[in-house]
């Protein structure tokens, strides 16, 4: 009797069990092979990247070859085409806008380019580095070609301006063109202070000619200045010589630290050193020349005549080496 009631809970308990069991259970013939699951991978792989393409042919299914071909059509459509009016208009908007050169000058690039093309600036006769005019040293006022190019792969296209430089080595033809050094002793100093053994420290700022634009800067570092020469430091317009903390450009001129202030006191017509380096320039291929500017100086906002700034003889990388 007690085995009797045993088979019966057995049977209302377990066999239930037993047929849900069976139902989870897959037979061998449904399980996927290790090909199948392969080819599932690589199926869903490439239908998440349609534009993906490889060496390899492809076995894709012709809804993506459609949506391959969509893809590559909307992207080429994306870009217009680039016609001779669209240079025309760009050589309009990237005219230089200055009337002529006397240093360093960046040339004008593209603001917005729908067109995806690379305008290049190049110049047979100007140092041109990554669209920057690099410092002009004429000895004379000149006319120089600056020539536009854009390449399509259709097609090629120039344009040619015509760009003046002017001379800075010449004597300055207006006073407006005339730049100024201007020198602030520090200490409450005087020009009468300055004398030839020690320098004295102070402050400049530079107005020059710029390209056609009067411009007025500080120079961002320190200098000494003390009084040159032998017989002409006793003379009543004296020359200076003055030394910066670090490297200055003055006027377009190489960066440098030293530099010279010709006072030519006794010389009326201002002109006999600067004839004499500017003549030199004939021979640049046989011997290093100075470079110079005229100036007008001031110290301590005291107008002292004009002088010539020139370079002083020395080794130094952007000189004598």
């Amino acid at each position: 009797m007690n085995l009797s009631r045993f088979y019966i809970i057995f049977i209302l308990i377990f066999f239930p069990l037993l047929q849900a069991c069976e139902g989870i259970i897959l037979p061998p013939s449904s399980l996927p092979t290790s090909q199948d699951f392969s080819s599932s991978v690589t199926t869903e792989t490439f239908s998440s990247s349609p534009s993906l393409t490889t060496s390899e042919p492809s076995s894709s299914s012709p809804s993506q070859t459609t949506s391959e071909s969509v893809i590559s059509s909307s992207t080429s459509e994306a870009l217009p085409s680039f016609s001779q009016d669209d240079f025309n208009d760009m050589v309009i908007t990237l005219t230089p806008n200055i009337p002529y050169l006397t240093e360093t000058y960046t040339l004008p690039m593209l603001a917005i380019n729908p067109f995806m093309v690379e305008p290049q600036w190049t110049s047979p006769t100007l140092p041109i580095d990554q669209g920057v005019i690099l410092s002009l040293h004429d000895f004379r006022d000149q006319q120089h070609d600056l020539i536009l190019t854009v390449h399509t792969p259709s097609q090629t296209f120039t344009h040619t301006y015509s760009i003046a430089v002017v001379s800075q080595l010449q004597v300055p033809s207006t006073l407006n063109l005339v730049p100024s050094l201007k020198i602030n002793l520090d200490q409450n100093r005087q020009e009468q202070d300055i004398f030839y053994e020690d320098y004295l420290t102070a402050t400049a700022l530079s107005r020059r000619n710029k390209n056609g634009t009067m411009v007025e800067e500080d120079i961002s570092t320190g200098l000494g200045i003390r009084i040159r020469g032998n017989s002409s430091r006793f003379w009543e317009k004296r020359p200076y010589r003055i030394r910066f903390n670090n490297q200055v450009s003055l006027f377009g001129m190489k960066s440098a630290r030293n530099y010279i202030l010709l006072a030519n006191y006794i010389d009326r017509s201002h002109v006999r050193n600067s004839l004499t380096v500017l003549m030199s320039k004939f021979y640049q291929h046989s011997m290093y020349t100075l470079d110079y500017r005229f100036i007008d100086l001031y110290i301590n906002n005291n107008y002292m005549g004009n002088y010539v700034l020139m370079e002083r003889v020395e080794f130094s990388s952007n000189r004598l080496n």
